[in-house]
């Protein structure tokens, strides 16, 4: 199993030109997205088991704590 880490800037510069590259910025958060990487040719593609949905957009990167 191989680990990648991409950087958000490479991820929202690629959003310029594909609107269906995943959404990433949560905040100071690391958010793992788990999917498989298929190798055609001499490239390498991620392709993600779940995406995000655009109501995650307005979820606060804060967990809260409830009251005992």
């Amino acid at each position: 199993m191989d680990w990648y880490v991409v950087r958000k800037d490479y991820v929202s510069y690629l959003s310029q030109f594909d609107k269906t590259v995943g959404f990433v910025d949560y905040g100071e958060k690391l958010k793992i997205h788990v999917g498989t990487i298929l190798t055609i040719g001499n490239f390498k593609y991620y392709v993600p088991i779940s995406s995000a949905k655009t109501k995650h957009q307005n979820m606060s990167s804060k967990r809260k704590v409830a009251d005992r």
